[in-house]
C-alpha cells in the first residue's frame, strides 16, 4: 500500500501511458510544487439530503480531513479497478 493508501496494482493498466507523459512544465504538463501533474477539470456532481447527511457522517466517522481529495481517490479507484477487471489477464 502506498502512501496514498491505494494498492501498488492500482496504476498497473495505465502505467504505459504515466511513463510516456513529460515530466517537466516546458513539455506541457502543468506541475505544482511537488512535481505532481495541476488538476484543472472540474467536477460536480448533486447530492439529496440523505446521501448529503452520510458523506459528512462517513467524513467525521473516519476523521477524512480533506473532502476533495477523499471523493477524488473514491472515484478513481472504483474507474481504475472496473478498468482493471475488463483489461484482459495472461491466461483469459
Amino acid at each position: 500500500v502506498g502512501k496514498n493508501g491505494l494498492d501498488s496494482h492500482f496504476f498497473l493498466p495505465l502505467w504505459h501511458k504515466i511513463k510516456q507523459m513529460p515530466k517537466n512544465p516546458d513539455k506541457g504538463i502543468a506541475l505544482n510544487k511537488k512535481g505532481d501533474k495541476r488538476r484543472t477539470h472540474p467536477v460536480a456532481f448533486m447530492l439529496n439530503d440523505q446521501e448529503w447527511e452520510c458523506l459528512n457522517y462517513y467524513l467525521r466517522r473516519f476523521r477524512v480531513a480533506n473532502k476533495s481529495k477523499f471523493l477524488r481517490d473514491t472515484v478513481m479507484r472504483r474507474v481504475i479497478d472496473r478498468l482493471q477487471d475488463e483489461n484482459p489477464g495472461l491466461f483469459d
